[in-house]
């Protein structure tokens, strides 16, 4: 499986972990960081490349309310 898929997998894993245990988004983005980077720290750069492209291009608060809208 590709590096960056295996990045993704693990954190959407993550992000439903925290998500269900009631944190808050400011929380969620610093664990979601340390996790990707602990992780896979051969690909640090590659963590932080996907670590931006998630959250400063806002697809983080896309996920969001998707997942919101799909709740209920």
């Amino acid at each position: 499986m590709p590096m960056i898929a295996r990045m993704r997998c693990t954190f959407f894993m993550i992000s439903s972990i925290l998500r269900v245990s009631g944190a808050n988004f400011k929380f969620r983005r610093k664990i979601l960081y340390t996790v990707l980077s602990l992780s896979y720290p051969e690909y640090k750069g590659l963590a932080r490349k996907f670590y931006k492209w998630l959250f400063e291009e806002e697809k983080f608060s896309i996920i969001v309310t998707t997942e919101k809208g799909m709740r209920g």
